[in-house]
């Protein structure tokens, strides 16, 4: 079972209205204060970003709105968002960044995160809806009892009470909503879970599931086409846990990592090897960046790291010249740095172009200079603290050494 908490369902860099949430640590607590937040975040908005329409009414200048849809106030509609013909907006509305509320669909005291689609006949009231999560034709969320009592939500077997008597559902990220399905009062389905038409949904859904009816909810099983490049997940502490991703198709869930490897050339002169990025990379086209990338199925971290120097540049140290650096977990990944000392002429250097499409020496007064301009991919203060440490542990170790020798030699 996922956790049913903010934190577990949400990024809340999706949304303009992060806000709404401090002080909260289950997601169906802002729905008493939604109102009153979206007033008091719309007074703060840009003017030159947004249009105040009517009473307690902010709409982004670059979204669509149909003149046939209905808003009412508080309501705020981000940039870039879309509302369809004869969309109904109840009030107490936040439609996200690229969002889009379709023809005839209903909303009322919700949240939309960024890139939601409720695109066709929806019903949304009292709920929220994570990022880039889908509601298909005709599903709705029922918002409340038929016995009108107040709503609770099942966490690992518990009853919480809500203190609710309009609570819809808790939609986390990347969910898609069969077309028909009925989502009743605290449903709550984690992040990507996909829920079969017409289905009627009651309780919680746990992350990574495909809800098929009451009694048959299973895990997802993410197909691995021949040929393709394969993950292995890590958990917290970097131990498989059995199952693989295919990269093209990755869907990596709260508290599921895959390795990645960064590895660092220091030549004898104390310059650092770096490469630029292929400017047909989707991520960080064209970027001066640490030479590395993700581990295969079934490899190390230093066979990795082997790999990924001899298919982008073309060399291959001795497996014992690399040095580790650093262990470091980031959101989805865990990072093995690695630091090898190794001379080359960049002339000698076999680039990948579809990886790299350049490479060259700089000391390392330029690499900070290239960090600080943002010339270099800046990946944090804790990351460089420990390469530049590596950096200056190695050349403290060659200057004892040279020390050494020239006193056996006297």
């Amino acid at each position: 079972m996922c956790g049913i908490k903010i934190s577990d369902l949400y990024d809340l860099k999706k949304t303009i209205a992060a806000g709404v949430f401090n002080g909260c640590a289950y997601p169906w607590e802002i729905l008493p204060k939604l109102k009153e937040y979206i007033v008091s975040l719309g007074n703060t908005l840009d003017s030159g970003v947004f249009e105040k329409r009517g009473e307690n009414i902010w709409i982004a200048r670059s979204a669509k709105v149909a003149d046939s849809a209905y808003i009412a106030g508080p309501c705020i509609i981000d940039e870039d968002a879309e509302v369809r013909h004869c969309a109904f907006i109840r009030g107490s509305a936040v439609v996200g960044k690229g969002s889009v509320i379709g023809n005839s669909t209903e909303l009322k005291n919700c949240l939309i995160f960024d890139c939601v689609q409720v695109p066709h006949y929806n019903y949304v009231g009292d709920s929220v809806l994570g990022y880039k999560s889908h509601m298909g034709a005709g599903s709705i969320t029922s918002n409340v009892k038929s016995d009108k009592t107040l709503v609770k939500v099942t966490e690992d077997g518990k009853r919480i009470d809500t203190g609710l008597k309009k609570f819809g559902a808790m939609l986390g990220e990347y969910v898609e909503v069969g077309c028909g399905s009925v989502l009743n009062p605290g449903t709550v389905i984690c992040s990507h879970s996909n829920i079969y038409p017409l289905s009627s949904v009651r309780g919680t859904v746990p992350a990574g599931s495909i809800y098929k009816n009451a009694g048959e909810i299973v895990e997802k099983r993410w197909g691995v086409r021949v040929g393709t490049e394969i993950w292995d997940v890590l958990d917290k502490n970097g131990q498989p846990t059995g199952k693989r991703v295919e990269r093209k198709r990755v869907c990596l869930l709260k508290g599921e990592y895959h390795l990645v490897v960064h590895i660092w050339i220091l030549g004898s002169d104390g310059r650092v090897l770096i490469q630029r990025r292929s400017f047909t990379k989707p991520l960080m086209p064209g970027e001066w960046a640490a030479i590395g990338g993700s581990a295969m199925s079934g490899e190390t971290a230093i066979e990795a790291a082997k790999r990924e120097l001899s298919e982008e540049m073309g060399i291959t140290p001795p497996e014992e010249s690399f040095i580790p650096v650093r262990l470091m977990r980031r959101k989805n990944s865990i990072l093995s740095i690695f630091l090898v000392p190794y001379d080359v002429a960049v002339s000698s250097l076999v680039l990948q172009t579809s990886e790299v499409s350049d490479a060259r020496w700089v000391h390392r007064n330029k690499l900070r200079q290239m960090i600080r301009t943002g010339e270099f991919h800046n990946y944090g203060k804790e990351y460089f603290d420990a390469v530049f440490g590596a950096f200056d542990k190695r050349s403290a170790s060659k200057r004892r050494k040279r020390r050494h020798e020239q006193r056996r030699k006297k």
